[in-house]
């Protein structure tokens, strides 16, 4: 399936994505330490190596402690970041960052990227998250379920072949 973007010359060649309806859990990784996102992953095969690829996420993420501690979101092609910041001092180079202010509450962090493989071999997306500390920390919503402020938010991945007319 082709849908052509109107006046802009650019043609989206196919779309691919990944959502998981379920909670993800995961500690002890602490930043530089990834944890691999179970089911959050995408393949692509790209049909022309000058084609772009709009990668995106969307995750609700908490902590199970109080506290400012922050959650780190990047993604991965074929195990080798993209759309990370730049490396500077003690900073983690990630795609997104957001700290949870309480236990159970939960924040949305979405990215999004125009990646460059120039290949039409299969590309592997997968994202990846750490904690503050190696806190645990959750994908998919809040830890608890009991109060009307928890939520549960499907994590998902999206990769889009762009290319251009």
């Amino acid at each position: 399936m082709s849908v052509t973007i109107s006046g802009s010359g650019q043609i989206i060649k196919q779309v691919v994505q990944t959502s998981v309806p379920g909670l993800i859990s995961f500690s002890g990784y602490s930043p530089g330490s990834w944890f691999s996102a179970t089911g959050v992953s995408v393949s692509i095969t790209p049909t022309n190596a000058n084609n772009k690829i709009y990668v995106s996420f969307s995750a609700g993420t908490s902590t199970d402690a109080n506290g400012l501690y922050n959650i780190l979101l990047r993604v991965t092609r074929n195990g080798t970041a993209v759309g990370v910041g730049s490396a500077r001092g003690s900073s983690v180079q990630c795609a997104s960052s957001c700290g949870n202010p309480y236990s159970n509450y939960q924040v949305m962090q979405v990215w999004e990227y125009l990646d460059s493989p120039a290949t039409t071999s299969t590309l592997t997306y997968q994202l990846q998250a750490c904690s503050e500390q190696g806190i645990g920390a959750y994908l998919g919503g809040s830890q608890g379920s009991a109060a009307a402020y928890t939520a549960s938010i499907p994590t998902t991945i999206t990769v889009m072949e762009v290319a251009y007319a």
